[in-house]
């Protein structure tokens, strides 16, 4: 019957060899049908009509040569000469033919594979391989199943769409798959699916699920789906080719593969550097690391959105969060700086969290999104806004953060004295707790929790301060006068005095005249060599553990004796100024 139906169908193309047509050269034409029915051989017909089909497809574009079945290509099919095969050959070559033509579209091919997989390996490849990428556990916790049980079957619905492509051939996915490979690095997925609109070979509309209660996936969808799938089989018998620039843009969607290439170019480095930048402040601009990096902004931006970035605006780009988890497995310094900051000072403007963000991130040349981007950050990191603007810890993401013991000293300063306090007592106050002066700068510049109300004077960060505050905190500063000299005595000996200041107290003087002085020297006490000092053009160093033995304070004049001829110096604390 298929025999007769083929044909007949090469009537309509024979034109004039209806009965009583008169065209011309009708008698040839005839002599060639009798020769054809009489040889006895209806497979050669079906071959003709077969091979006269895929040349049609082929420069239509809806097949490619490159399509395989039985370990020939369709070029090479179509080469075959009918004559050296025995009629029972031929007949089963064409019933493998006709039924692969069967399939006009994807979707006819993919729901012959879909109609072979049962209702668990169409909801657990959709659920891991879909547009929600949920994990081994999520997709158990849905279906309250074990972890194990998700990746057992996971790992047969892999193998079972494996084989149904080995055994199958789709040549209409197999045209799309080739397809791709001659875009090169220019393919993109969108690129990729309008070429297949065009050509017909897939259709917009979902692609029915079998489950009638969850929305259908687009054919290309499904179609990637099944490809991700066949990646990660285990058998190694069960093979379909998937071209490498399709590869790379099935894991970054929405990007072509000649700028993945470029943007993964991105040095290992200057990633980490990146990460560093966004676990401190929060977010990284792609202007400022495109003028850092020597690199345009496009091509940071491509990189940073591969790499699990998700952009707050044009310029601003902060780590993506997986779906309903914080943004990092533990928590980040900026985490931890905006947690310090609401427990100590309590509730804070989002304005007040930026300038303390400024500060902690100053000593690392950071850059701080502003108050417009903080605001849609802060919610992914676990804190809510209420509707003033400040920002509290959401109830279940509340950890203990302590603060530092230089932080510590200047909060009880604070707590005991006023809300405004001066460098002069900060320094004084770490001297009697047998702290290190230069922690005292270090902990004003970068911590969260204070800020500078004016020149040596520093408050609580979200303290309210009147003016009344700031001159009482004034009036309690000391003036010192440098009142410095350089003395030389007759024995060889060179005193230098002066007046000790506020940065005094951390073992750093002006050298002034005693800069002549330059270099190394060995400090004695009682006979006995305590330490180093040094020199320099401005300063001198190295005098806090000896002003600490001596008690000296903000005020104090002190004396270093240098005794050129030993390289020795003495350092004597003399009577303290009166106001």
């Amino acid at each position: 019957m298929a025999s007769f139906y083929l044909l007949k169908s090469e009537l309509p193309n024979l034109g004039s060899l209806a009965p009583g047509s008169t065209g011309t050269g009708s008698e040839e034409r005839l002599a060639t049908i009798r020769s054809l029915v009489n040889s006895g051989s209806p497979e050669r017909l079906r071959w003709s009509q077969i091979h006269k089909t895929l040349t049609e497809e082929l420069q239509v574009g809806r097949l490619h040569s490159g399509v395989q079945l039985g370990g020939s290509t369709i070029a090479e099919w179509l080469q075959l000469d009918p004559e050296q095969l025995d009629g029972r050959d031929l007949r089963r070559i064409c019933n493998t033919f006709e039924l692969k033509l069967e399939s006009l579209t994807i979707d006819d091919e993919l729901e012959e594979i879909d109609t072979r997989l049962n209702d668990r390996y169409h909801f657990v490849l959709k659920a891991r391989f879909g547009e929600s990428r949920q994990t081994l556990q999520e997709v158990a916790d849905s279906v309250r199943v074990t972890r194990e049980r998700i990746r057992q079957i996971e790992g047969k619905a892999k193998n079972a769409v494996a084989k149904e492509f080995t055994t199958q051939s789709p040549w209409r996915l197999q045209t799309a798959l080739l397809l791709a490979k001659d875009l090169g690095e220019h393919i993109s997925l969108l690129k990729w699916e309008s070429i297949l609109a065009e050509r017909n070979l897939i259709e917009r509309p979902p692609f029915p699920d079998k489950n009638e209660k969850t929305p259908g996936l687009h054919t290309l969808d499904w179609a990637l789906v099944l490809l991700k799938a066949n990646l990660g089989a285990q058998s190694p018998e069960y093979t379909f080719r998937i071209p490498d620039n399709l590869r790379r843009v099935m894991k970054y969607p929405g990007f072509a593969a000649d700028e993945i290439k470029v943007a993964k170019a991105l040095p290992k480095k200057e990633l980490r550097m990146i990460r560093r930048q966004c676990r401190n402040a929060g977010a990284v601009s792609a202007i400022l690391l495109g003028r850092k990096l020597k690199t345009s902004v496009s091509v940071i931006w491509k990189a940073l959105s591969m790499h699990g970035y998700t952009p707050m605006d044009e310029e601003w780009l902060t780590l993506k969060p997986r779906p309903g988890t914080p943004i990092s497995s533990h928590y980040s310094a900026f985490q931890v700086n905006v947690i310090k900051m609401l427990a100590v000072c309590g509730p804070l403007s989002i304005e007040e969290i930026r300038q303390g963000l400024q500060d902690h991130t100053a000593r690392f040349d950071f850059a701080v999104p502003p108050t417009t981007i903080l605001r849609e950050i802060l919610p992914l990191y676990g804190f809510a806004l209420d509707n003033d603007n400040c920002v509290q810890v959401r109830k279940g993401k509340r950890i203990r953060v302590k603060p530092n013991s230089g932080e510590r000293i200047v909060l009880d300063l604070i707590k005991e004295r006023s809300p405004v306090v001066t460098f002069q007592e900060l320094s004084e106050e770490f001297t009697r707790r047998n702290r290190s002066q230069p922690l005292l700068p270090i902990t004003l510049r970068y911590s969260v929790l204070f800020r500078r109300v004016d020149t040596g004077l520093y408050a609580l960060r979200g303290t309210r301060i009147t003016r009344e505050d700031i001159e009482a905190a004034i009036a309690r500063r000391p003036v010192v006068e440098r009142d410095s000299s350089l003395k030389f005595s007759s024995a060889g000996v060179i005193t230098w005095e002066i007046n000790v200041g506020t940065y005094g107290l951390g073992g750093t003087i002006p050298a002034g005249e005693a800069a002549q002085l330059a270099g190394e020297w060995q400090i004695v006490m009682k006979g006995t060599e305590t330490g180093r000092i040094k020199v320099g053009e401005q300063q001198i160093w190295g005098l806090g553990k000896t002003f600490r033995k001596l008690g000296v304070m903000v005020g104090d004049r002190v004396a270093l004796r240098f005794d050129p001829e030993t390289r020795q110096v003495r350092v004597v604390k003399m009577e303290r100024q009166e106001d």
